[in-house]
């Protein structure tokens, strides 16, 4: 698995020379963390059900919002997530899966796109 993510990192450093804006699900959250912590080019992140960051020591630069089900038993504790800083949402009566729930992926993707101005889909 380590060497997936190493080698997803090292592709997105050398194929994205701007700051980028990046929705990540499940363990694409800790290849975008992962990028921003060793290319600095990260404008904002959301993460939801990225579950390994809780691993992770050092925050990118950006700005960070997180979103976890509160069932998802390897979600970071709140020890972590108050220590890094960054904004984040545990929704009750979710489990790792909150990123297939119809009502939640509307929601946040209105978020977004409202934060953001706009949706773009890498290629």
């Amino acid at each position: 698995m380590q060497g997936g993510i190493d080698n997803a990192v090292s592709e997105l450093t050398e194929r994205e020379n701007d700051k980028v804006d990046i929705l990540a699900f499940s363990v694409g959250g800790v290849i975008a963390w992962k990028y921003g912590v060793e290319s600095r080019r990260i404008g904002s992140l959301y993460c939801v059900s990225s579950t390994r960051l809780r691993h992770e020591k050092i925050r990118p630069e950006g700005e960070i919002e997180l979103y976890f089900g509160h069932r998802d038993e390897y979600r970071p504790d709140n020890e972590w997530l108050n220590g890094m800083d960054v904004n984040y949402e545990v929704i009750s009566d979710q489990g790792h899966g909150i990123y297939m729930d119809q009502m939640f992926a509307e929601s946040l993707s209105r978020h977004i796109i409202g934060k953001t101005g706009h949706v773009s889909m890498a290629p």
